[in-house]
């Protein structure tokens, strides 16, 4: 038996702009990981680098797109940061994370992301918990990225920030 982590936002943007930002290189480039390389097809890459120069662990290097329906799912492989590197970086096992999204309104975008395959072990805890952290740092990343503020005559507007949550169920 496994761990999943849960987590959804509501976003004020198009479905169309927000599965670019997970789907597009230069996209994820701008809010996510400073170096991606994605084939957005079944079975394409989907491999992120978050530390710029790190040759020695390339964490999701290798990393597969399991499930590809465009502007609605998104299931990868996935692997952790370096701490993790001999729990969940191995061929033999990796977690998945799923990413679907639901059109609300021609402006407003659902987001629900599931981090699949975390062991029931104790020692998957820190792993788990390291994860559900990021997550919700990412989709604050996320709504960062799409929902700027807009700056006029030298005014600047501090956004409000949305606490992500857990899904319920």
């Amino acid at each position: 038996m496994t761990r999943v982590i849960c987590k959804q936002l509501q976003i004020n943007a198009s479905l169309e702009h927000t599965w670019a930002l997970w789907t597009d290189a230069s996209q994820v480039e701008k809010w996510f990981a400073p170096k991606a390389f994605i084939d957005p097809s079944l079975g394409g890459r989907y491999e992120l680098f978050f530390v710029s120069g790190n040759s020695l662990y390339r964490n999701t290097e290798g990393c597969r797109i399991l499930r590809f329906l465009p502007q609605e799912e998104l299931t990868v492989t996935w692997k952790g940061p370096n701490q993790f590197t001999d729990l969940m970086n191995q061929p033999s096992y990796q977690t998945t994370v799923t990413i679907r999204m639901k059109k609300m309104s021609d402006s407003t975008t659902c987001v629900k992301i599931f981090h699949d395959g975390f062991r029931e072990e104790e020692v998957w805890d820190a792993a788990y918990d390291w994860h559900d952290l990021a997550w919700a740092g990412i989709l604050n990343r996320l709504q960062n990225e799409l929902e700027k503020p807009e700056y006029s005559l030298g005014y600047t507007q501090f956004p409000t920030y949305k606490k992500t949550v857990s899904c319920a169920g």
